[in-house]
């Protein structure tokens, strides 16, 4: 068994040892990082230093620095800048950072960077043989893609590579590799520019972890070469290798490829059909299941609902809107007659009438937007309503200045969104998927109480919803696949996947500190043998296209463990991440027979109900489990998300 290198180890500070850090510069921010002196090669193509300004504006440098300051608090740091306004450089300007470290003594020094291009490899190297000649310590990043990379594959060079470790000073090394070690690569929270920060992983974040566990070294053991050095770190390092982790971040010198993209374009910009910032006071009909959330919700929308109406025979007419859906009261009881209600109001918003319409068998949608043109109002339809399908009512509106919007992704949408925004340039900000086993459970719930627990300790949220009902919720992009989506959907299905990864960097560029994402129905189908599994496609499209770092899986009480596991299984397989909670409704759904005909009827859950279903889910699949509706529910739910992303 190694040596403990935390009780060997913990009480040091790193005090008198000279760090260089090889990046992007360095931005102050909450942490007093002791900044003994830095230079700037970042501008002068001749690779002749031109500045002591080595302020980072891109954050690369920034995080490296925060990562080697939590182990090593009183060692000191030595920003060198060779990255500007983007994280590509040239060999000679790594050169002459290098011989920048060498002559002013400094004793390790970190590069979360390299090279794939051999022919680079001889002006490389013969820097590193002179720096290891004066006894310098090179730490380098290896590529994340595995493809060999330099200097970190150089002998002279200690090469890192991204694995899943957790102790603070824990590493993997054997000396006999061309990248020697394995430290802590997984999604971590990093300092970033502007005293922000950022949740990133790859080798870029594990290279300083490996740096400053040799500062610790080389405080307690000063003056030593580096034969001892390797010793020592084969003493101290876990004897099982941790398996590596997908990285994230590399970058190249030079050769990083360019995008005609413009970094100031913002999604709003670019798609604007969602803009709902005219609807100010609202009266929504019918009040379906899709209206629940924007009772339930109500303190997350941008407009506010002063009337509810419903049909006739459903039960909620005269009831307090809130109490009708088990939430608490709104003040706002349900009405039977639009009239009544629209004389302050500006917007009618719609829900789904199709249902209504074959009941009655009238064109109820039409009737509803003949009776906004008569009173004025205007009107958010979760059915498009367009010049296609209603000619000559969306020309009234528009003769009498009426605002009427539905959530339609249309090529144009395509073309526009794809041209700004190009997939590769994603920052990997944290991404959290909600998706569940079938319909009508509960995913729009739990995303919406996801945002608000996390809003509440002041995480900035980016959002992407499938529910047509997203953009009245200011989320940042509405695709709507789910609820007959191909008439909200006008484009080719082979083109769902490059738009919404496209509109992923789009919401990245807002810099929010996590985006939440939420599939509809579910995932895989209950039986192959029915008539069309094909509805869970809308689910499958939302995973390749936003690719989620973890997801919460939503099921039902009836559901069957097999089946909960299968999803579990297509999530990890399809995905890249786990499944990190378990999240069921308060209410459970029940088969009963009527008629000789089978039907799924909804009742509440008792509380011990609750508890025993809470139970059965963690016991069986070792995963945290909750229902939301209760406060300490939501408060496991954020939880979850917030100490999986979080270091430990």
């Amino acid at each position: 068994m190694p040596l403990s290198f935390k009780n060997d180890f913990s009480h040091l500070t790193g005090a008198g040892v000279r760090i260089g850090i090889i990046d992007s510069g360095y931005a102050p921010g909450k942490r007093q990082i002791r900044i003994t002196k830095g230079i700037n090669f970042s501008q002068n193509g001749t690779g002749t230093a031109n500045s002591t300004d080595f302020s980072d504006h891109i954050g690369h440098g920034t995080a490296c620095a925060g990562i080697i300051y939590k182990k090593v608090p009183a060692a000191e740091i030595f920003p060198v800048k060779i990255f500007e306004n983007e994280l590509v450089s040239d060999v000679e300007r790594l050169n002459r950072a290098l011989e920048w470290c060498i002559e002013n003594r400094l004793q390790v020094v970190n590069l979360s960077l390299g090279t794939t291009q051999s022919e680079n490899q001889k002006q490389i190297e013969k820097i590193c043989r002179e720096a290891i000649r004066q006894q310098v310590v090179i730490v380098a990043a290896a590529a994340n893609n595995g493809q060999a990379s330099f200097p970190a594959a150089f002998p002279e060079v200690l090469g890192v590579t991204a694995g899943q470790l957790r102790g603070k000073y824990d590493y993997y090394f054997n000396k006999s590799r061309d990248i020697q070690f394995i430290a802590r690569g997984d999604r971590q929270r990093l300092d970033w520019i502007h005293g922000t920060q950022i949740f990133l992983g790859g080798t870029s974040f594990a290279a300083p972890h490996v740096t400053a566990i040799i500062a610790l070294i080389l405080e307690k053991f000063p003056g030593i070469v580096i034969t001892e050095l390797m010793d020592l770190l084969t003493r101290y390092s876990v004897p099982d290798e941790p398996p590596l982790v997908d990285g994230t971040q590399f970058y190249s010198i030079p050769g990083q490829l360019q995008f005609n993209t413009r970094p100031d374009v913002k999604l709003s910009e670019v798609h604007q059909q969602n803009n709902i910032s005219w609807i100010k006071r609202a009266l929504i009909y019918p009040y379906n299941k899709e209206m629940h959330a924007l009772i339930r919700y109500r303190d997350l929308l941008a407009f506010e609902i002063s009337h509810v109406v419903d049909v006739v025979g459903k039960g909620a007419i005269g009831k307090d809107s809130g109490e009708f859906i088990g939430a608490k009261p709104s003040g706002i009881i349900v009405q039977k007659k639009i009239e009544d209600c629209l004389q302050d109001v500006d917007t009618i918003v719609l829900g789904y009438l199709d249902e209504l319409s074959r009941i009655k068998r009238r064109d109820i949608l039409k009737e509803m937007l003949e009776l906004a043109l008569r009173h004025e109002k205007n009107v958010y339809s979760l059915t498009p309503v367009t010049s296609e399908n209603y000619p000559e009512v969306v020309d009234q509106f528009k003769q009498k200045n009426l605002h009427l919007d539905s959530p339609v992704i249309s090529y144009r949408d395509y073309k526009n969104i794809t041209q700004a925004f190009d997939w590769r340039e994603s920052s990997q900000i944290p991404i959290v998927g909600i998706f569940g086993t079938s319909p009508q459970q509960g995913k729009f719930t739990t995303q919406l109480a996801l945002r608000r627990e996390l809003q509440k300790l002041d995480y900035k949220v980016g959002q992407l919803g499938t529910e047509h009902q997203s953009a009245l919720f200011g989320f940042d992009f509405t695709f709507p696949n789910g609820y007959d989506g191909a008439q909200n959907v006008r484009i080719p299905m082979d083109l769902h996947v490059p738009l919404l990864q496209s509109a992923m960097v789009g919401i990245e560029k807002s810099q929010p500190h996590i985006i939440i994402v939420g599939g509809q129905s579910g995932i895989i189908p209950y039986s192959f043998a029915e008539k069309s599994p094909c509805y869970t496609l809308s689910s499958l499209i939302l995973i390749f296209g936003t690719v989620p770092d973890a997801y919460i899986l939503v099921v039902n009480s009836i559901d069957e463990f097999d089946y909960i596991q299968e999803n579990i299984n297509v999530l990890k397989g399809l995905g890249k991440g786990e499944v990190i909670l378990l999240v069921f409704s308060d209410k459970k759904k029940v088969e009963v027979n009527r008629l000789g005909r089978g039907y799924v009827v909804h009742q509440p859950l008792t509380q011990e109900e609750i508890v025993a279903t809470k139970n059965r889910l963690e016991d069986r699949f070792n995963i945290p489990a909750t229902e939301i509706v209760s406060a300490e529910g939501r408060q496991l739910l954020v939880k979850t998300v917030e100490d999986y992303f979080a270091e430990e």
